[in-house]
């Protein structure tokens, strides 16, 4: 099995609408909401699956995420 490099987030940053979950994304200034799938959780880190590229900046409960 070929591991991969996993993007991973702060669990804080995930958004929670029934089954749905979601990040807001800064783009161009703006605050986005975005419908993600995450995977296995590390910590206080989530993996995303899908809906996510890395070099995103994402909004956090802490604060802006890069």
């Amino acid at each position: 099995q070929a591991e991969r490099d996993a993007l991973l987030i702060p669990a804080d940053a995930v958004l929670h609408y029934g089954q749905l979950q979601a990040v807001k994304v800064v783009e161009e200034g703006r605050l986005h909401t975005r419908h993600v799938r995450t995977g296995k959780q590390y910590g206080d880190k989530v993996e995303v699956l899908s809906g996510l590229r890395g070099g995103e900046t994402i909004l956090a409960d802490s604060g802006l995420v890069l």
